[in-house]
C-alpha cells in the first residue's frame, strides 16, 4: 500500500548487527528505492557497535527489527520473545581465524579469543570440537581484524566477507577453523522482531518484510549501484576495494538461484535447534511454535459458514429445550432435586484423593470421614468416627489443638470471624504405625436445621511437599556451611552493591566486618586498571553486564586488599541469580597468587638455563625469529655468534663438576655485560653459548662484540680459591648475508666457530661462504 502525504508514515529502526557495510544491502536499497515509503514506513537504519546486542535493542524497543544470527534460537529458549521474519544468508558466514601458532582448535586451550554477540553457532562448533568454553579466555570484539594482528587476542570470530580481506592486504598469514567441517552448517544472517511488534502491528510487519527482501532483491541484481549508495551515505571506514571484495563474498550465501530470498525451513531450524541441544545449549524437543514467522492468510470462509449453521441448530435446540423445561419444571420436586444433588456430591467426595470430613467442635468427635481416608491413613471411615479426635493427632499436638478450636467456635459464635479459613499442617498416626504430614483447610459452619457449630474440612497428603522442604532446609544448610567455611570468597551484588559476603571476603580482601564490607563498591576491590591499561570499574562494569545478559562469566582479574592496598590475581565466578523475583550475581573470587608463581616458575624452567640463568635454545629460537621477522620488515641486518670454552672438559676432569658449573655460571654473566639489553645470550648446552645481536650497521660491528667477549673471558677467574684462566672459540654469521632464516644461519656461525678452533683456539672467525660447499 503506498503512503500518499495525508498519512504520517510509521516511524521504525532497524538495529544492525555490525558497523555499516554490504552485509546490509539489501535494507539500504530499499531505503532508497524507496520501497519502505511505499509501504507507508519511515525507517531508520542504526549501525551496531561493539557493545551493541540487537536483540535488547528490539525487545527494549529502541528498534522494532533487527538483523541478527541463528543464535536467535537460543535466545527464543532463553524465554526472549524474538520472532525470525526472513533467511537473508542461507549459509553462515562465520569462521574462527586464528595467529599462525595456532595449528589446531586445542592450541586455543588458555588463550583468547575475541567473540562478538550472537557467534553462538561458533562456541557450540567449540563444545562439539571437545574444547571446554571455559577454558578459553573469551574478550569482546572490537569490531577491528587488526585486534589480531596487534596480538590482542590469539583468535577472533569473523565473517568470510571482512576479516580476510583485511588480512590479505597486511600480508599476514592466518589459521581458518570453519563450524562446516563437523556438520554444522546453520543459517547466517536473519531479520526479525518481537512478539510484542508482531502482535500489536501484524500488517507493518508484513509490510516491512516485504519492503526489505524487495530491497535484497534489488541489491542482488545492482551491486555495483548499492557500493556507490553505502560509500556516499553510510561508511566512512570502508573504501570500494573492501565493498567489491564483500558484495562477491556475500551475494552466493544468498543463493539466489536455487531458494528465493527470505525462505525459511522449517526443518532445517529444527536441525539447527536439535544441533544446540546435543550440544547442551538449550532444552532437547525444543518447539519452533512461535518462533518462525508465518505471512500466509487463511480462507475462513468455510469456518463462518459452518458457524452459522451451528448457530442456527443450537438456536432451536435451545428453543426445544426450553419449552420442555418450562413444560417438566413443575412435574420436578425439591426431594428428588436434593436427593439427586446429595448423590452427586457423594460420588465426588468418595472418589476423590483427598479426605472430606465433618467435626464437632463440642464431642470432638467426627460425623462423617470420606472412605478416601484409608488410602491416606489405613483406617476405614467407620474406624476413625468411632475414635475421639485425640487418636487422629499426636499427643502434643491435641492438647493445643483442643484449645484453638476453643477459641474458634467463640469468635464465629461472636461473629468476628464468621467467613475465616484455617490452613494447619498435621502429623498423623497411620494404622501400620508409621505418620503421615497432611494439610488440614477447615471452616465453620452453622447446621441450619439443628443450630449447632460444626466444622469442615478437607485433609490431603503433603508427604512428598515436606521431604522436599527438608530436603530444601538441609541443603540450605549444607551450602550456608559450605558458603561460610570456603576458602574463596563469595558475595552477592545486585543493583544497590554488596549485599553479603563469608568469612572468606573479609579475610582476602582485608575488611574488618561484613557491614564495612557491603558499603564499598565493585571498583574499591580493584586497582585503577588492569594489566594491558584497560580501567578497572569500566572493564569490571562490561562483565557485570555480559555475567547479566548471558547468566554467568568467568575470567581473571586482578583484584586489591582494601587494609593494605596490595594487589593480588584472582581467578572470578560470576553466576546470575533471580532471588524472589530480583536479579542477583554471585560472586566467587579465588586467590591464584601461589598458581600464577608456579606458572611463572614452571614458564621460567621451560625457557631459561637452570645453571646459569641465561635463556635456552627454546626461547632463542623464538627470539631469533622474532628478529628475523623484524629485520626482513625493516630493512636491518643482524648477527649470531657461536660461543665455546676452549678446553672446558680439562676444568672439570682436574678440578670437578662444582668447579665447572661456578666456571660457566661466572662466564655467562661477563659475556651479558658485554651486550645490549635488546640482544641475547644464551647457553644451548655444556659449554657452548649463543650470542644474538638484533640489530647491527656493519659486519666489524658483531666482530668488536666478539673481541669484547674473548677479552674478557680471557680474564682470570676465581675459583675454588685459586686463579684459573680460559679462552674461548668464536664464530659470526650476519644476516642477510650468510644466511635467510634461523637454519642457515645457526648452521654458519657454528661452522665458523669450529674455523676458528681448527686456527688455534681464542680467536673469532666470521663465515665467509666459500666456492667450496664442503668448507
Amino acid at each position: 500500500m503506498a503512503a500518499s502525504p495525508a498519512f504520517a508514515l510509521d516511524k521504525v529502526s532497524l538495529q544492525l548487527k555490525w558497523t555499516h557495510a554490504f552485509q546490509f544491502a539489501g535494507y539500504y536499497a530499499a531505503l532508497q528505492q524507496g520501497y519502505y515509503r511505499d509501504a507507508g514506513l519511515d525507517v531508520n537504519i542504526v549501525e551496531a557497535s561493539p557493545a551493541t546486542h540487537p536483540v535488547d535493542e528490539v525487545l527494549q524497543g529502541r528498534a522494532q527489527y533487527g538483523v541478527g544470527t541463528s543464535s536467535l534460537l537460543l535466545e527464543r529458549a532463553a524465554g526472549k520473545p524474538v520472532v525470525a521474519l526472513a533467511v537473508v544468508f542461507q549459509q553462515s558466514p562465520y569462521e574462527i581465524y586464528a595467529a599462525p601458532q595456532i595449528h589446531n582448535l586445542r592450541d586455543l586451550i588458555g588463550k583468547r579469543l575475541m567473540a562478538e554477540p550472537q557467534s553462538d553457532e561458533l562456541l557450540a562448533y567449540l563444545k562439539k570440537e571437545g574444547i571446554p568454553i571455559d577454558s578459553i579466555k573469551l574478550i569482546p570484539h572490537s569490531f577491528d581484524a587488526n585486534g589480531l594482528i596487534r596480538g590482542d587476542a590469539e583468535a577472533i570470530t569473523g565473517y568470510i566477507s571482512d576479516e580476510p580481506f583485511y588480512f590479505s592486504r597486511a600480508h599476514y598469514s592466518y589459521q581458518t577453523f570453519s563450524p562446516r567441517s563437523v556438520g554444522i552448517d546453520f543459517y547466517g544472517d536473519n531479520l526479525f522482531t518481537s512478539e510484542k511488534e508482531l502482535h500489536e502491528h501484524p500488517a507493518r510487519v508484513k509490510a516491512f518484510r516485504a519492503a526489505s527482501l524487495r530491497g535484497w532483491q534489488y541489491a542482488k541484481e545492482h551491486p555495483h549501484e548499492v557500493i556507490d549508495l553505502i560509500l556516499a551515505k553510510y561508511t566512512k571506514i570502508h573504501k570500494r576495494d573492501y565493498l567489491d571484495f564483500e558484495s562477491h563474498q556475500m551475494v552466493p550465501l544468498l543463493q539466489p538461484n536455487l531458494i528465493a530470498i527470505g525462505y525459511m525451513n522449517p526443518e532445517r531450524w529444527q536441525n539447527i535447534a536439535d544441533t544446540y541441544a546435543d550440544l547442551g545449549l538449550m532444552p532437547p524437543g525444543y518447539s519452533l511454535a512461535g518462533f518462525l514467522y508465518d505471512d500466509t492468510e487463511p480462507d475462513l470462509t468455510w469456518v463462518y459458514r459452518g458457524l452459522a449453521i451451528t448457530l442456527l441448530a443450537i438456536s432451536l435446540i435451545v428453543i426445544v429445550t426450553l419449552y420442555v423445561l418450562s413444560i417438566n419444571r413443575k412435574l420436578r420436586i425439591s426431594q428428588q432435586e436434593l436427593s439427586k444433588s446429595e448423590k452427586h456430591y457423594r460420588l465426588l467426595v468418595e472418589n476423590m484423593r483427598d479426605v472430606v470430613w465433618i467435626l464437632d467442635p463440642v464431642t470432638l468427635r467426627f460425623r462423617y470421614v470420606s472412605p478416601t481416608v484409608e488410602g491416606l491413613r489405613g483406617f476405614t471411615a467407620e474406624e476413625v468416627m468411632r475414635e475421639p479426635l485425640d487418636a487422629a493427632l499426636s499427643p502434643e499436638y491435641a492438647a493445643q489443638l483442643k484449645l484453638q478450636i476453643q477459641r474458634n467456635v467463640a469468635e464465629f459464635i461472636s461473629g468476628n470471624a464468621p467467613d475465616q479459613v484455617y490452613v494447619e499442617e498435621i502429623c498423623q498416626p497411620r494404622k501400620d504405625g508409621s505418620w503421615v504430614w497432611t494439610e488440614a483447610i477447615a471452616k465453620y459452619y452453622r447446621n441450619e436445621e439443628t443450630g449447632q457449630v460444626e466444622i469442615h474440612g478437607v485433609t490431603r497428603d503433603i508427604s512428598e511437599r515436606k521431604q522436599q522442604q527438608e530436603a530444601l532446609k538441609e541443603s540450605e544448610t549444607k551450602l550456608r556451611a559450605l558458603y561460610e567455611s570456603t576458602s574463596d570468597a563469595v558475595m552477592l551484588l545486585d543493583e544497590k552493591g554488596f549485599s553479603d559476603c563469608n568469612p572468606a571476603t573479609l579475610a582476602m580482601f582485608g575488611c574488618a566486618s561484613k557491614e564495612e564490607f557491603c558499603t564499598k563498591h565493585p571498583a574499591d576491590l580493584s586497582p585503577s586498571e588492569q594489566p594491558g591499561g584497560a580501567s578497572s570499574r569500566m572493564l569490571a562494569d562490561q562483565r557485570i553486564a555480559d555475567a547479566i545478559r548471558n547468566g554467568s562469566q568467568h575470567f581473571e582479574w586482578v583484584h586489591r586488599r582494601i587494609d593494605t592496598g596490595l594487589p593480588f590475581p584472582a581467578d572470578v565466578l560470576l553466576n546470575a541469580m533471580n532471588i524472589k523475583g530480583r536479579m542477583v550475581l554471585q560472586a566467587v573470587v579465588r586467590n591464584i597468587t601461589e598458581r600464577k608463581q608456579a606458572e611463572d616458575k614452571i614458564k621460567h624452567l621451560a625457557f631459561y638455563d637452570t645453571l646459569t640463568g641465561l635463556p635456552n635454545r627454546m626461547l632463542l629460537n623464538d627470539r631469533l625469529q622474532q628478529a628475523l621477522v623484524a629485520a626482513k620488515r625493516e630493512g636491518r641486518r643482524g648477527g649470531l655468534m657461536f660461543v665455546d670454552l676452549d678446553r672446558f672438559k680439562q676444568v672439570n676432569d682436574t678440578l670437578g663438576h662444582d668447579v665447572g658449573d661456578e666456571l660457566l655460571q661466572q662466564a655467562a654473566a661477563r659475556m651479558q655485560g658485554c651486550v645490549r639489553a635488546s640482544d641475547t645470550v644464551a647457553r644451548i648446552g655444556g659449554d657452548e653459548f649463543i650470542v644474538l645481536l638484533r640489530v647491527m650497521e656493519t659486519a666489524q660491528d658483531a666482530i668488536n662484540v666478539a673481541e669484547i667477549i674473548r677479552a674478557v673471558l680471557r680474564l682470570p677467574f676465581e675459583l675454588a680459591g685459586q686463579q684459573l684462566e680460559i679462552s674461548c672459540s668464536i664464530g659470526i654469521a650476519l644476516y642477510p648475508e650468510h644466511g635467510n632464516d634461523a637454519v642457515e644461519l645457526s648452521k654458519h656461525a657454528d661452522i665458523a666457530m669450529y674455523r676458528a678452533k681448527d686456527g688455534g683456539r681464542d680467536s673469532v672467525c666470521l663465515y665467509e661462504d666459500l666456492a667450496n660447499p664442503n668448507v
